[in-house]
Formats: C-alpha cells, sequence, structure tokens
C-alpha cells in the first residue's frame, strides 16, 4: 500500500525539477567506508582488471609491487602496439607521489640501510635492486630488469637463490620484498658536504595580496609552522635556517643576520637577472637570530608601509594588483641559496 504513494513523490520530484532525473536516481560512486576501507595487495591484485579509484578508500599493501598510492597510471591498460596507441589518442602517463601520506591502517614505508655493501646498483644503467630482481649463479650474480646486464653481487651480501632467481632472504630484506622503500643515501650520492636544509619563504606583497588578507594569514602561518620545523630538526634551533623575501613589481631580501639589531630591507628593482645581492645575512640559524626573526614577522606590514586595519595607503596604491615578479623571486631565491653554499647558478 506505501508504494504508489513512493511512486507519486518520484513524480512529484520530476515535475518539480523539469526533468526526468532526481537527486537519488543520479549514479554515484559508492564505495567502502572510510572505517572499513577495503584492502587491495600490490602485487598478489596486480592482475586484476580494475584497480581501486583515486577518490576511494583503499587500505593498500605492499606485498612487493609499488602501490597505487605512490605511483598511479593515467589509463588502466597500456597499448601493446603502436597503431593501437595512434588509433586509441590517450595520453598516457603515471602520476609520481613520493611521499604520499599513508592510509588508515597502512604499514610506513620502509627505511633501508645498506651499510658498508652500498646501495646496489646496475654497473651499466645505474638502475638499483628491487624486488623483481633475479639473482643467477648461486646468489652471486644479479640481472639488472631495465637492460638485462649480470652484475656481480658483493660477497656480504651474497644468499643462495632457487632455480626462479629468488633468494631465500627475499622476505627478509625489504629492498627485495617491497615495492615502495627509502634507501639511506651513503657517501657516494654526495657531490660535496652536505648542508643543513634552508627555508626560504617568499611573500606576495602585491595589492591584492594585501586587500585579501593572503598576506596577514601567510605570515601567521609561518608564525605557527616554525615549530612544526623544528621537529623536523629533532628541536635543535641551531640546525634551523630561515631566509624572508617579498615580492610586488620589485624583489626585497631581508639582512636577519645576528649582528643586527633587526631586519635590514635589500630592494632590487632590475628583476630580469637572477643573481643574489649579499649572501652575507640572508639566511640564520634561529638559535642565532630568533628575536630578530620573530620581530621580522611581527613588524612586516609596518615595514612595508602597510596597516592590516586600513590597508588602502598611498604606497599601497602605488603596488601593480597583480604579482608580476613572482618568476624573478623565485629564481633570486633559487641564487640567493647557491651562493650561501658556494654553489654557481
Amino acid at each position: 500500500p506505501q508504494q504508489p504513494q513512493q511512486q507519486s513523490n518520484d513524480q512529484s520530484n520530476r515535475t518539480r525539477s523539469g526533468s526526468g532525473s532526481t537527486k537519488n536516481s543520479i549514479p554515484r560512486y559508492e564505495g567502502p567506508s572510510p572505517d572499513d576501507p577495503n584492502e587491495y595487495r600490490s602485487f598478489e591484485d596486480m592482475s586484476s582488471l580494475s584497480i581501486p579509484p583515486a577518490c576511494s578508500h583503499t587500505r593498500y599493501i605492499d606485498d612487493g609491487n609499488c602501490t597505487p598510492r605512490f605511483m598511479r597510471a593515467t589509463t588502466q591498460h597500456i597499448p601493446q602496439t603502436k597503431d593501437v596507441k595512434n588509433a586509441a589518442h590517450l595520453p598516457i602517463g603515471v602520476i609520481i607521489q613520493p611521499f604520499a601520506k599513508k592510509g588508515r591502517g597502512e604499514q610506513e614505508v620502509p627505511l633501508v640501510n645498506m651499510g658498508s655493501t652500498g646501495i646496489l646498483r646496475c654497473t651499466k644503467c645505474r638502475g638499483y635492486i628491487n624486488s623483481f630482481t633475479p639473482f643467477t649463479d648461486g646468489g652471486k650474480k644479479m640481472i639488472c630488469i631495465l637492460c638485462n646486464n649480470i652484475n656481480n653481487v658483493p660477497t656480504e651480501y651474497i644468499c643462495t637463490s632457487d632455480n626462479k632467481g629468488t633468494r631465500r632472504d627475499k622476505y627478509e630484506r625489504h629492498e627485495l620484498s617491497k615495492g615502495t622503500i627509502d634507501f639511506i643515501a651513503t657517501k657516494e650520492f654526495y657531490l660535496r658536504d652536505s648542508f643543513p636544509p634552508i627555508h626560504f619563504f617568499i611573500f606576495d606583497i602585491s595589492e591584492f595580496s594585501v586587500n585579501s588578507g593572503l598576506l596577514q594569514i601567510s605570515i601567521q602561518c609561518v608564525k605557527e609552522n616554525i615549530l612544526e620545523l623544528l621537529n623536523l630538526v629533532d628541536n635543535d634551533e641551531s640546525k634551523l635556517f630561515l631566509g624572508f623575501m617579498t615580492y610586488d613589481l620589485t624583489i626585497q631580501f631581508y639582512n636577519i643576520s645576528s649582528t643586527n639589531s633587526q631586519a635590514e630591507m635589500l630592494v632590487i628593482t632590475e628583476i630580469d637577472e637572477p643573481f643574489s645581492p649579499a649572501s652575507e645575512g640572508l639566511f640564520a640559524s634561529y638559535a642565532e637570530s630568533k628575536n630578530i626573526i620573530n620581530n621580522l614577522l611581527d613588524t612586516l606590514p609596518q615595514i612595508l608601509g602597510y596597516d592590516f586595519n586600513t590597508v588602502q595607503t598611498a604606497q599601497n596604491k602605488r603596488r601593480s594588483a597583480q604579482s608580476g615578479a613572482v618568476t624573478a623571486a623565485i629564481a633570486f631565491a633559487e641564487a640567493a641559496i647557491n651562493s650561501s653554499r658556494g654553489l654557481e647558478n
């Protein structure tokens, strides 16, 4: 007896919407809930006809192949011949997210330290050892899956392998059993001594940025995130190096050296050729220049001649509504960092 009433409601909805579609009749992807996601095993399920959509709630399990969390092809199937590729007219690529956030219930990416052995790579194409690398000659040689070059295995890394090229300790080593790993870089990867990371903050001070509140929000975000940056260096303020730049039609650097009582502004009007005006003082550790940095962030609007309560100042009116120097600002920042480290641009 309730069915006719339901039909009447559907007809009423169609009449009001002016079409034959209702909100409930539009097809939608009904995936699992975040609390109970599906599981997808990267190696075991890679031959399945469907990979979970990027918007789905899926718990990816790395059992030997890189999961779609880190690498996802733009098409489900790759054409086998050039003729099929030309007829399909489909762009083929791979979306790569090296440091993608793990989903609920997923394991962290394993960190592998090869120690004195060093990271095993092909001597011909420099390809890395991975979960698909086959071994031969009793585990004394490995075959590169990229160029088929046969490489010798270091004595301390040798382990017996079966007739399929699988090592006995495959599932005891992350580099042989996982599709995504992080290697601890050895000295052979360093062209020079390592430098502490520099965090260079670039603020847009154009008229639009000020009037829209973007500048004020950006400054506030930097203040709050300095504490997060300290967590990356184990709360050691001497390892946190910061630099600041602003731009509109010109570019402004700030000398935040601890030898100054306050930050000094350096203005560059010629923005066609990037160069570093003076690397001395453009970057400073938070431990040495903490008061100067905090004071700069607190007083930056006043230094620039802005009042957030009444942003329409004479100086503000002269500024461009568009940030024409954004590309130059990034180039100048790169030049400044390279100069501080003794590198060429």
